[in-house]
């Protein structure tokens, strides 16, 4: 992990980098720029960009221009600040401030004892918490996790305690005291399993492993990058009742596609949950928390202060203050990581007010509008994703059981031949330079191709259209006014991939 640049104050004239260049700072290689496109790893520049057809968040977003001006109005205090303070107060009073707003934004700051862990990715907080899991050193720990292929690519690496060092996600079996089993989600021809199938998986495994006198760690996805949701909530609520002594629970939300009573239900039943602000809120990649409740924060606490405990040796983590310990070395301020979340934070300040009854109505129209083309329409065919079913949790209708992500395959016309991974990866990355169709050379962004198994014989992925909090906002704006745009912009995005499967 590459960390973040130590700030050199020059006197008497302090000087911070650029906006721009702070937002890719503190992070790892995945933000750094091509020098030929100016785009990152994820197609993203640091810049905004108000001509693009952003639909790409489940991957990464190019920041928006209210998120840059939060980031640059933040930026412009810090170089004001640091004429009269530390780089190190500067860093934690903010970074404090930072996490009491995304706990009040959440809703879930009046929760007792809820504490936030700040990290550059959720990555990171895979491996932090795989290693917290370890914390009962006689005990082997086995980690159970969702399909590979249905979430971030590092994940399966960090929980193996081999991260920053990708392996392939066949190797399941990690020389760390750690063994990490997947569960598909997706069958061969890339229908979805069965809900109680997977539950049944999970279920037999966590049985298992706790009857060998193991410790496991379960992790749920909420949601996958196809929008799946897995194992269910029942399932978890089954198995803590049965093993809580045995058992922790790490929901991995880091696509942060979750309503506040959704995130509180997991809270209060002792989970641990990932997010981010780099997908749903669309600010710019390298930005997470780790959302603890009392009766793990306290364990946790307890563990980083042990002089011999590995948790020490996470640099890129930053503990709420009052878990600061003379034991553990001070990574330098990471000001990129304050600016990333600031513009994710201005997102969700302002998605937070948007109306549930306004978010779902909007939801539901473009749902059926985005469906209704990819099933008309001979070159596209929906990717079957499972309901999002919270029921079993929640007394109400939540925003957060409605589709965010649409998954969907492409085809050669006028064969119905299915595109392969190939050409379906050439398609999303032509739509990012913007070889679009006619003259309009503006970018497309649309979610990284997912692999999904095979399509008459053919090797496929899926590649995704995806709603984010800022066209969500936008669409529900003047009584939903603005909603035809979203959709029209949307509809536009769908047929410049018609065009380059026609040339591919």
């Amino acid at each position: 992990m590459m960390q973040s640049r130590p700030l050199k104050i020059l006197m008497p004239y302090p000087q911070l980098p650029t906006t721009g260049q702070l937002l890719l700072e503190g992070g790892d290689h995945r933000i750094a720029l091509n020098p030929e496109t100016g785009l990152n790893k994820y197609g993203c520049g640091p810049l905004p960009n108000p001509k693009l057809l952003a639909f790409g968040s489940s991957t990464a977003s190019t920041i928006s221009e209210p998120g840059f001006a939060a980031a640059d109005h933040l930026r412009n205090r810090l170089s004001d600040d640091v004429l009269s303070s530390s780089c190190e107060e500067i860093y934690d009073r903010e970074l404090d401030r930072i996490r009491r707003e995304l706990l009040t934004l959440c809703g879930i700051d009046s929760l007792p004892g809820i504490e936030a862990v700040i990290a550059s990715s959720g990555t990171d907080l895979h491996a932090l918490v795989a290693q917290y899991a370890r914390r009962y050193g006689s005990a082997r720990t086995r980690i159970i996790m969702m399909d590979p292929d249905e979430t971030g690519c590092g994940i399966q690496a960090a929980l193996g305690h081999q991260y920053p060092c990708p392996v392939p996600s066949s190797m399941h079996h990690m020389d760390s005291g750690l063994l990490v089993l997947t569960v598909r989600l997706r069958r061969m021809d890339g229908k979805p399993r069965p809900q109680n199938e997977v539950d049944g998986e999970v279920e037999t495994l966590v049985n298992h492993a706790i009857r060998q006198g193991e410790r496991v760690l379960l992790i749920q996805l909420d949601v996958s990058k196809t929008g799946l949701l897995a194992p269910s909530l029942a399932c978890i609520d089954h198995l803590r009742a049965q093993f809580a002594d045995h058992l922790d629970v790490l929901i991995d939300a880091c696509q942060f596609r979750i309503a506040p009573a959704s995130l509180l239900a997991y809270l209060q039943r002792g989970c641990m949950v990932a997010i981010t602000g780099s997908k749903f809120l669309a600010g710019p990649s390298f930005s997470a928390a780790l959302l603890i409740p009392k009766e793990v924060a306290d364990p946790l606490r307890h563990s980083i202060m042990s002089p011999t405990s590995g948790l020490a040796s996470f640099s890129t983590t930053e503990w709420p203050l009052s878990w600061k310990t003379a034991n553990k070395p001070k990574p330098a301020p990471n000001f990129g990581l304050l600016l990333r979340w600031e513009a994710a934070l201005e997102e969700f300040r302002v998605f937070s007010t948007v109306p549930e009854n306004a978010i779902v109505h909007f939801l539901h129209t473009f749902a059926r509008c985005i469906q209704q083309r990819l099933a008309d329409d001979p070159l596209f065919e929906p990717l079957p994703v499972l309901p999002i079913e919270r029921s079993s949790t929640l007394s109400e209708e939540t925003w957060d059981d409605q589709p965010t992500i649409f998954p969907f395959l492409g085809f050669h016309a006028p064969y119905k031949l299915p595109l392969n991974r190939e050409e379906t990866a050439w398609i999303y990355r032509s739509l990012l330079l913007g070889s679009g169709q006619g003259n309009d050379a503006s970018c497309c962004q649309m979610g990284q191709p997912v692999v999904c198994g095979l399509h008459n014989e053919i090797p496929v992925s899926a590649l995704r259209l995806c709603l984010s909090a800022g066209l969500i906002v936008e669409g529900t704006a003047d009584n939903g006014k603005h909603a035809t745009s979203v959709i029209d912009r949307a509809m536009d995005a769908l047929d410049r991939i018609k065009y380059l499967a026609h040339r591919v």
